[in-house]
């Protein structure tokens, strides 16, 4: 059984949240520029999706909480409270890695 720390998930969601903030950021400069530019002109090597499928795999992430947390919720940034509640209709916090560390966690311990 393969199994990943808290601190090396905390990481690994910060190397990826650096690597779509610089495609992002490249992007806009792209689009200052000429704002019908085609992003798919640049081909540069990213392995962004693997990591988050790594991931995935790692924390049994069935539900897809990782995409959700890094696409949906931008990293956490765009979290409010009452986006995600549990049964109870009780808030569930993710505006950190550490949040969605603890979902992934405390789903596996139910």
């Amino acid at each position: 059984m393969c199994e990943i720390s808290k601190q090396q998930f905390i990481e690994c969601i910060g190397s990826l949240q650096t690597v779509l903030d610089f495609q992002r950021s490249i992007l806009e400069v792209v689009h200052k520029y000429d704002e019908e530019a085609d992003f798919g002109i640049f081909n540069y090597p990213s392995c962004d999706y693997e990591l988050l499928k790594l991931l995935k795999t790692l924390m049994n992430d069935d539900e897809g909480w990782i995409s959700y947390f890094c696409y949906e919720t931008d990293f956490g940034r765009e979290w409010e409270v009452g986006d995600v509640t549990d049964e109870d209709g009780g808030d569930i916090p993710l505006a950190t890695a550490e949040d969605l560390w603890n979902l992934l966690t405390e789903k596996k311990g139910e």
